[in-house]
């Protein structure tokens, strides 16, 4: 098995800015529900986490409406469900992105797969936080190789989990861990001893020791697929391991360790079941040693078939230590394949331990894979991301769909209470260790970044006194002609790229050899930042900065000749977060993001 490390050469990487944020404003927003992508086919597998640094949502999916291939595609967006900027990242093949983490420094690490050499590889792909690739790792070898979650460590280590083919016949679980430059190390994968068949690691979690637990299915112990929890240390080493099911096909997609009241440290594993009158949820609780905790559920709403693909616990929004998991259910209250979200207890008993349940979507494909707490909204709840079939006019074949939730589920369309039924079978544990095997690693590979988004609100409820929602038009911009204000020999406006990126923020009209630059990106707080602009056309130009809730910041009109000039702009008393800059100039106008971070 082997890496390959990309850098970024201006000549390689160029990044593209995809669109404009919502001109109007929406500050303060409810609930909404969201669709984004091209007129070809996304989602939002990769699902979505609330941005810790100035408010607003990351998510990440794949996209084919922007290239021959498919591509990783990141989507931020603000509190009220509009774009604040998104990118389709292009490794000259099918990539995919399947999960997205923010760091604590700011920025993001991503996980997923690309193609190399007519196989396929784990990626890993760091980005800053106006999206500018930082660096990108790939691990695989002659097969097939996948990323499916990705953490930032306690230490500020990247690990992922997928799976590896080291024979075409056989697949095992795989561990990867780098450092924050992307060094790997350790590469582990990971099969029973004696006589191992196909194995797949596919949720992660770091527990409070360091240690690190993860989820998947197994087909090595007969009985068909079953799903499989393991303990490792910090290192990759297990601890212990095992696999439980109900005698049919089972598997898990999703594992926490619980850290609220008397169930802090058992752990919480979620997925799918055939073991059932039909297909169901699968839910199963271990304590720390590995041993399961009955009884276990399977069951949602029946005879409908169920998975679910993540499983979180609340803190902020829903009761402490609460379970909250997302999914979908076939056929769904909807009509069709509905994604599906149930609140339910840690102690649970069926149905007694459901608070409540919610199905959302319309009469085709729809299934959410990731949901989180959101309290940093005029009305708490949760985001959900996903993807849709029929939701998008003009019925594009699928896209992104992310929804913004009150307490209960309720966004304000395109949703219904399903009937929930569940069963308690209550299966013994049955231990299987689990031998790791490492791996080396090896070369570059370069990326580019490509344009291109359609944004779609379905629907939108706003808090009192809040203006009506804007709808923006689909921009497509191109990297603009203007003379570079910044060069140091490594970064121009025309060359954004690797860990030393200056220039994170580039807004042209195609043609026009109009454009906005802003240095530094991200900026200390207390520190200053440049924005220049050169609108090719005579006229009073204003910047008027404002935060993720739409409070004005920083508001001058200068007057410019030739459409050119700057403003020195100190960010003294600013919180850290996001900021979107709008420079408006006779009939051109332009919005990009400033990031203020920590002194």
């Amino acid at each position: 098995m082997s890496s390959r490390r990309f850098g970024f050469p201006a000549r390689v990487c160029t990044m593209l800015v995809l669109g404009l944020v919502f001109a109007g404003a929406r500050a303060h927003a409810q609930t909404w529900q969201s669709t984004f992508g091209g007129v070809q086919t996304e989602d939002g597998r990769g699902g979505v986490k609330p941005l810790l640094l100035g408010g607003g949502y990351i998510s990440v999916g794949t996209t084919n409406s922007f290239g021959q291939n498919n591509d990783v595609y990141v989507v931020e967006e603000n509190l009220t469900g509009g774009i604040v900027w998104a990118f389709a990242y292009d490794f000259h093949g099918n990539d995919y992105g399947l999960d997205i983490q923010e760091l604590a420094g700011g920025g993001f690490i991503i996980t997923g797969r690309t193609d190399v050499n007519g196989s396929s590889d784990l990626l890993l792909l760091k980005i800053n936080a106006a999206g500018g690739v930082v660096w990108g790792e790939t691990f695989g070898g002659a097969n097939y190789e996948a990323g499916v979650d990705v953490l930032e460590a306690a230490n500020g280590d990247y690990v992922a989990v997928g799976e590896a083919h080291l024979a075409p016949a056989n697949q095992d679980g795989l561990m990867v861990r780098t450092n924050a430059a992307g060094a790997p190390i350790f590469v582990r994968t990971y099969a029973p001893a004696g006589n191992p068949a196909n194995e797949d690691l596919r949720g992660l979690y770091e527990a409070a020791n360091g240690d690190l637990i993860t989820c998947g299915a197994t087909t090595s112990f007969g009985n068909g697929m079953q799903g499989w929890v393991m303990r490792t240390t910090n290192a990759g080493i297990p601890i212990w391991s095992n696999h439980v099911g109900l005698g049919a096909n089972e598997n898990f997609n999703s594992v926490i360790e619980l850290t609220v009241g008397a169930q802090a440290g058992n752990i919480v594993a979620v997925g799918a079941t055939t073991g059932t009158p039909s297909p169901d949820f699968y839910v199963a609780k271990f304590n720390g040693g590995g041993v399961m905790i009955a009884p276990d559920i399977a069951g949602g709403g029946n005879p409908s078939v169920e998975e679910m693909f993540q499983v979180r616990e609340m803190k902020v929004v829903g009761a402490p230590g609460d379970l909250l998991l997302t999914g979908h259910m076939n056929p769904g209250p909807l009509g069709g394949d509905d994604g599906y979200v149930v609140d339910m207890t840690p102690v649970w008993g069926c149905p007694s331990g459901k608070n409540w349940s919610m199905a959302y979507g319309g009469n085709g494909l729809d299934q959410l894979y990731s949901g989180a707490e959101v309290a940093t909204n005029c009305l708490p709840g949760f985001i959900l991301c996903g993807l849709t079939q029929p939701l998008a006019p003009p019925l594009d074949p699928q896209q992104m769909y992310v929804i913004k939730t009150g307490l209960l589920g309720v966004s304000g369309c395109h949703e219904a209470r399903p009937v929930d039924n569940c069963n308690t079978p209550g299966y013994p544990s049955v231990q299987a260790p689990m031998s790791p095997v490492s791996a080396s690693w090896g070369i570059m590979k370069p990326v580019a970044v490509i344009p291109g988004r359609v944004t779609q609100n379905l629907c939108f409820t706003a808090c009192p006194a809040v203006p009506a929602p804007h709808t923006p038009d689909v921009h497509q911009p191109s990297m603009p002609a203007i003379e570079p204000w910044y060069r140091d020999g490594r970064l121009s406006s025309r060359d954004v790229h690797g860990p030393d990126q200056g220039i994170a923020a580039v807004a042209a009209d195609e043609g026009t050899g109009a454009g906005t630059l802003m240095y530094p990106n991200p900026v200390a707080e207390g520190s200053s930042f440049e924005v220049r602009y050169s609108l090719g056309v005579g006229a009073q130009v204003s910047v008027v900065i404002s935060d993720a809730y739409g409070r004005i910041v920083y508001q001058r009109t200068a007057d410019a000749k030739d459409g050119s000039g700057f403003q020195v702009i100190n960010t003294t008393g600013w919180a850290m977060g996001s900021y979107l800059v709008r420079v408006d100039g006779g009939t051109r106008s332009q919005t990009k993001r400033v990031v203020v971070t920590g002194k």
